[in-house]
């Protein structure tokens, strides 16, 4: 992710967020190299240095900071050695993950992207929910939509009226591990429907449809907003941020509590009901039981995560670093700019229909995105 929060004038300077991945970009052993970044990446350590090597690096981050606060997010991960992080501005990381790195200097702003929810998912108190129990994700091989779905089976043995909805909102690329996850997904439905043969299921696939497009963030704020109960049957993410949306939306939702072990922050205490393996349904059929008084003071709730309430901290964090006088870009808006799930709104990248984030992915794209930001001098050379 590489975004321009705000642009450097003559009175000020702007405000650049990168993530690890653009930092490891920074390497000259790394140019050029997808796959030596890889290997960095799952060893959670950045490569060992030369002199000379170490000195072009910190040039490349002096570059970028003649003109800009330089921030880092780390969304879900955080290097366990990081070099040159005490050289960046700030770092925008969860307190746990930041904790675990207490040898990291530096000025941490405890919000990541998933505190960011736009206004179209809060919902007013007078909503009609219709629907008792919703999952939203995609059918990777970690979202465990297979288990949303016996799950939704046991729901129906203690509440036979239940209405379950499950939506895959994101387009799918076929391949052979992808077929195989939907064949489980399909024989784990085909049971559901032989176990309850009137059970009022709908499993929900804009991501195979014949536009293959996709199902849009308004869309998918409305399912949240109609429904009581919200699912995550994932048992391993970062910093997902549908729990927070299904909470502005006005959900009661149930987690799995090894999500807790990933580092996730739950910023109102209470908020997220988490359940160890084994005990989901329980954890989901006492959250429709209890509905609504179960579920979290609203009003905190979007105090705590509402992009409105966000964003305000964060400008005043960055006051303190840049000074007064700053203004965000408009476009793209931040609550689609700060998951970097908005590339076609990035004027440096080359937009393609299969492309999923703003990511800087190759030397033309860095060169683009210093050009927008009039950075003088190519911090991208090798």
């Amino acid at each position: 992710m590489a975004l321009i929060l705000a642009r450097m004038s003559p009175s000020h300077k702007g405000v650049m967020v990168l993530t690890h991945k653009e930092m490891f970009d920074l390497y000259p052993e790394q140019r050029g190299s997808r796959l030596g970044r890889l290997r960095s990446l799952l060893r959670g350590t950045p490569p060992k240095l030369s002199g000379s090597e170490r000195s072009t690096v910190l040039q490349r981050i002096s570059s970028l900071r003649q003109g800009y606060i330089v921030g880092v997010h780390f969304g879900w991960y955080l290097p366990r050695a990081p070099q040159f992080l005490n050289h960046i501005d700030f770092y925008m990381a969860t307190n746990s993950n930041f904790n675990e790195s207490g040898h990291i200097l530096g000025k941490q702003f405890p919000l990541v992207s998933a505190d960011f929810v736009p206004p179209i998912f809060e919902s007013p108190e007078d909503f009609e929910r219709d629907i008792d129990l919703l999952g939203v994700a995609n059918n990777a091989p970690y979202k465990r939509l297979d288990l949303f779905v016996q799950v939704a089976s046991q729901i129906f043995s203690a509440r036979s009226d239940a209405k379950i909805r499950l939506i895959t909102p994101k387009p799918l690329v076929m391949n052979r591990r992808q077929i195989k996850l939907e064949r489980v997904l399909n024989d784990a439905v085909t049971h559901l429907l032989i176990s309850h043969p009137h059970a009022d299921f709908q499993l929900i696939r804009p991501d195979i449809s014949a536009m293959g497009k996709g199902l849009s963030h308004h869309a998918v704020a409305g399912f949240l907003q109609r429904s009581k109960v919200f699912f995550l049957s994932s048992q391993g993410e970062g910093q997902p941020k549908v729990l927070h949306e299904a909470l502005v939306a006005g959900c009661s939702v149930v987690a799995f509590q090894k999500l807790l072990q990933h580092g996730v922050d739950v910023r109102v205490p209470d908020s997220i009901r988490f359940v160890p393996s084994g005990f989901e349904s329980a954890g989901v059929l006492t959250a429709l039981t209890e509905w609504p008084e179960g579920r979290a003071n609203q009003s905190v709730l979007n105090e705590a995560l509402a992009e409105r309430n966000s964003v305000q901290r964060l400008l005043a964090f960055l006051e303190t670093l840049a000074g007064k006088g700053l203004a965000f870009e408009s476009i793209p808006p931040l609550s689609l700019a700060l998951p970097a799930h908005s590339p076609s709104g990035m004027p440096w990248l080359e937009f393609k229909d299969d492309r999923a984030t703003s990511d800087l992915h190759d030397f033309g794209e860095w060169e683009r995105f210093l050009k927008f930001a009039e950075i003088d001098g190519d911090v991208s050379e090798h």
